[in-house]
């Protein structure tokens, strides 16, 4: 058996060593054998100091005596709260228990005892109550007065007398503030104040609480203590270093006494040097309680002479007050708290559980209960918005609020709270939601970005899609205005801006602006922006409300129709252009056609005469067949109705070819012809379409005669890898850069509108261009007016080689056909 017990033992202290409970073994004559390390740290001492020392010496003199009288016992220690001090003298209270540990001969060795803090929980249990007291204390009291100065006490008292506190009560109809109650000022500060002129108990002014939005709101608001910002300059920088020497204010805390539209008054309390814990949330509700309470005072106060008045505001405000018995179940109702379920008002009686139950709705009972259970077994604040069924089967929401009463031991006994009709309040809230899902719908729908800019505070939102516009995620882009300045092309930074400040001094209606904005991944977004300013009753612009909408794609199109429209316009003068080209260099043939065919039946006409004739009227025949000519091989080309016929070509015996058939005509103009090639006769044999490599030498040649009228042509040839590259060189007009490509489109020369009125179609050039593709190759132009011009092209170079050779060389690269 001792074997036994000495195992559990063990098992005790090792599952303990570590736990977060403090442990300590004990020896027969209450000396301290072992402590784990949260015993040392919750107490604060180090083993030394511990470790052989009697237990009953760290505890409260109080709690000595019991402590010995239970462990006489053979060291039995039974669950017991114990006080126990630790090293900086102050004492905490701990729930203790311990066990005994025996010898193998069952003799007593040694006791094994746990404890914890629970100084925190009885604390929170002694404020709870204390403060539930003096809210169930609050009922003595007949003017607001009174109860500032009790809730000034009490406070005072709960902070242990430790902290200076002041009670302000609100005169809002005449709007005026007067202190009421001052407690922690000692004679040595008060004294002090009045030598700089400050009476702080008799203290009073205008209302003035807009350097206190939080206060507004109801919430508690921590201050720095600054009297001349405080005050709005009323003290003077030296008297605010006067009084902060006087007084050793580290921080104000600013609680109101308010309901939804009046602040009836502030409890300050001012926070000296010395450390103290406020436990924020519990003075709230006390002071939520006592505003509750002050509202009631005024109301009775102001409608006291008229009862039906009073029931009257009491039917408005929607709040009654209810009182729960905890044993019993049963609960006392105020009669607006009857009212509000629809029931005739019987004073003093009081309502079973089953007849409350009764009037809660049924989907509402179970987060109801378990709540109330939570609140007792935790004590703690009963907080809950439900739905009541009336007794005349309408639905309500109400909101009730409850704080617990604790006995001496601390166990709850009673509940008191209010509770008040929201039903009005959670219908709004919902219209809104849904007035704010049907905008949601509507901006997504438009695929809009949101903006909201408070003028007042310089805070911004951005909606998620605002930010998508751009390519970010929510989370990339903070709300800050400094987005919108940095992403917005700087030339429409000034113009937007500027904008902005005349829709701000309503120098415009709206603000409506197209701008650009640098997209995530560095491209321009184009913006549509939209926005209208917020006023306040004064005129003063506090928003700016808008949205951005993506149109870079509308921009494209309008860009493209822009485009196609400037090409439309190009297209019908050009058509213009070549209908008059062409009916010029039609009629010009005709005329000289019909004209000398009339001269020819002139009778005695010489021999010469007749000849010179002919020759004309053969010349205007074979310039308007070269015209119809033109006219037909690009109709061909555009119908895709020519081919490519391979053949051998010798490129060095066509380009001779025509550099012996142009010499005459160029040298007629009083310039030089000139053929440079590198190729050899072996690399000249390829396989090619011939027609269409003379018609494309014919054209440029032709050109360059047409447009020079001195200088030299030039017609070169070289190899450059798998390509034949020619050029036509010339010391004519030249082409202005941007007519190069226009050159090669149908119907077009260089200059369209032709001052020199030069012959041609203005076809020649296109087909070249068509017929050096489907060869295979490109042409292109260098020009530079008054200087000349150079017309490169290539074809693929196809050499003509024996089969046994071919084997061994690249494939044949046969041209495109069209």
């Amino acid at each position: 058996m001792g074997k036994s017990n000495r195992d559990n033992e063990e098992k005790y202290k090792i599952r303990h060593e570590n736990t977060t409970l403090c442990f300590q073994s004990l020896g027969k004559d209450g000396s301290i054998k072992d402590v784990n390390p949260v015993w040392l740290r919750t107490l604060g001492y180090n083993s030394n100091e511990v470790i052989g020392n009697n237990f009953k010496d760290f505890l409260h003199p109080d709690w000595q005596a019991q402590f010995e009288e239970n462990f006489k016992n053979n060291g039995y220690l039974k669950e017991v709260e114990l006080k126990i001090r630790h090293k900086n003298g102050k004492y905490i209270n701990v729930e203790f228990e311990g066990s005994i540990g025996y010898k193998p001969d069952g003799s007593f060795e040694q006791t094994y005892c746990i404890f914890q803090d629970i100084t925190e929980l009885k604390k929170a249990q002694y404020n709870s109550t204390f403060l539930s007291n003096a809210v169930f204390e609050l009922n003595q009291f007949k003017t607001p007065k009174e109860v500032f100065v009790y809730t000034v006490d009490k406070l005072y008292e709960l902070f242990n007398k430790s902290i200076i506190i002041t009670g302000v009560e609100y005169d809002n109809p005449n709007n005026k503030w007067k202190m009421h109650e001052v407690k922690g000022i000692n004679s040595f500060i008060d004294n002090g104040l009045k030598k700089i002129g400050i009476d702080i108990r008799n203290m009073e002014g205008p209302i003035d609480t807009r350097y206190l939005e939080d206060v507004e709101e109801g919430k508690l608001v921590e201050l720095e203590f600054d009297l001349q910002t405080l005050t709005k300059g009323k003290f003077s920088g030296n008297l605010n270093n006067a009084v902060k020497k006087i007084v050793p204010v580290k921080k104000l805390l600013v609680i109101p006494i308010k309901n939804k539209k009046f602040i009836y008054g502030t409890i300050t309390l001012v926070i000296t040097k010395r450390s103290i814990e406020i436990e924020r949330q519990l003075n709230e509700t006390f002071i939520t309680q006592v505003a509750v309470f002050v509202e009631k005072l005024i109301i009775e106060s102001e409608l006291r002479e008229n009862e039906n008045k009073l029931k009257a505001a009491e039917k408005i405000a929607h709040v009654g007050n209810y009182e729960i018995d905890l044993k019993t179940g049963a609960a006392i109702w105020s009669e607006e708290t009857f009212r509000i379920f629809g029931l005739e008002y019987i004073k003093g009686k009081e309502l079973t559980q089953y007849e409350y139950d009764k009037l809660v709705h049924p989907d509402d009972k179970f987060k109801l209960y378990k709540l109330f259970d939570e609140c007792i077994f935790e004590v703690k604040t009963f907080d809950l918005v439900y739905r009541i069924i009336r007794d005349d089967n309408e639905i309500r929401f109400v909101h009730s609020i409850g704080e617990l009463e604790l006995n001496e031991r601390g166990v709850p006994v009673k509940m008191f709270g209010t509770l008040q009709d929201i039903t009005e309040q959670i219908q709004s809230e919902q219209k809104l939601r849904e007035s704010e899902e049907r905008f949601d719908l509507a901006m997504k729908a438009a695929n809009d970005g949101i903006f909201d800019w408070n003028l007042v505070t310089n805070e911004i939102y951005y909606s998620p899609k605002w930010k998508s516009i751009l390519g970010y995620e929510d989370y990339e882009l903070p709300n800050d205005f400094s987005i919108w300045e940095n992403l917005i092309q700087p030339d429409d930074l000034k113009k937007s801006w500027d904008m902005q400040q005349e829709l701000i001094s309503k120098q415009r209606d709206r603000f409506v602006m197209e701008f650009k904005m640098k997209h995530k991944d560095g491209h321009w977004v184009d913006i549509l922006s939209r926005a209208e300013a917020v006023f306040d009753e004064n005129g003063k612009a506090i928003r700016m409300v808008g949205t951005h909408q993506d149109i870079s794609e509308r921009k494209r199109f309008e860009a493209e129709l822009l485009e196609a429209r400037q090409k439309a316009e190009e297209s019908d003068r050009l058509k213009s252009a070549f209908l008059a080209n062409m009916s010029h260099e039609i009629r010009t043939p005709m005329n000289g056609i019909l004209g000398f065919t009339r001269l020819l039946q002139i009778p005695g006409l010489t021999g010469d005469q007749q000849q010179s004739y002919v020759e004309i009227i053969q010349k205007s025949g074979d310039r308007m067949l070269n015209t119809v000519n033109d006219i037909i091989e690009i109709s061909r080309i555009d119908t895709e109705q020519v081919r490519v016929s391979l053949g051998k070509v010798n490129v060095l015996k066509q380009l001779d070819f025509i550099y012996h058939f142009f010499t005459p005509e160029v040298e007629k103009k009083g310039m030089q012809l000139v053929l440079n090639t590198s190729l050899s006769e072996d690399e000249s044999l390829i396989l090619t379409d011939e027609i269409k490599l003379d018609s494309i030498f014919t054209n440029l040649v032709k050109n360059a005669i047409k447009y020079s009228n001195k200088g030299t042509i030039k017609i070169s040839c070289d190899k450059k890898d798998d390509k034949l590259e020619f050029s036509v060189k010339d010391t004519g007009i030249g082409i202005p850069q941007n007519r190069l490509e226009a050159v090669f489109n149908r119907f077009v020369q260089a200059d369209i509108e032709d001052k020199q009125v030069r012959e041609g179609s203005g076809l020649g050039l296109a087909i070249v261009k068509s017929y050096v593709e489907m060869l295979g190759g490109k042409i292109w132009i260098e020009s530079e007016v008054n200087e000349g011009s150079t017309f490169y092209f290539t074809i693929d170079y196809n050499p003509v080689v024996s089969l046994k050779t071919l084997k061994n060389k690249r494939p044949l690269k046969l041209p495109k056909k069209i």
